[in-house]
């Protein structure tokens, strides 16, 4: 899963439920549910390299692949929907509003440093600025 913005990574649970061993970018909710090197591989968010080795060992050797896309199964086991929805909302939910209070903070300094008032850019990064 190259993707870097999943939250939870239902379709990783649906692999690692089907015993297959998972590639997955080590970003988003997604590390919670991969234990890299046991049942699957989290791989540097925006490295190719890093993504190409990992889908290559699972590739290239059939007993490391069995061997995670059993742990993977197991580990399946302990998500179900209550477990999978209350990491979301207790961990995911907490993190995007840290993360929202961290842009807007950064937003005030930006604005302040520039000396403009608060409606002078927007509410943060929807805004275009035009430099005609």
């Amino acid at each position: 899963m190259p993707s870097e913005s999943e939250t939870l990574g239902f379709v990783v649970l649906e692999s690692m439920a089907s015993a297959v061993p998972t590639v997955c970018a080590n970003a988003g909710g997604v590390p919670n549910l991969v234990v890299d090197g046991k049942t699957g591989f989290l791989f540097a968010p925006g490295d190719a390299d890093d993504f190409a080795e990992k889908v290559g060992r699972i590739i290239g050797d059939a007993g490391l692949r069995q061997q995670m896309g059993e742990a993977a199964r197991e580990e399946t086991l302990r998500w179900d929907w209550r477990a999978a929805t209350s990491v979301l909302r207790n961990v995911q939910y907490a993190q995007a509003e840290k993360n929202f209070a961290q842009r807007q903070e950064w937003w005030r300094k930006l604005k302040s440093s520039l000396g403009l008032q608060d409606a002078s850019l927007g509410a943060g990064p929807s805004l275009n600025i035009s430099t005609a």
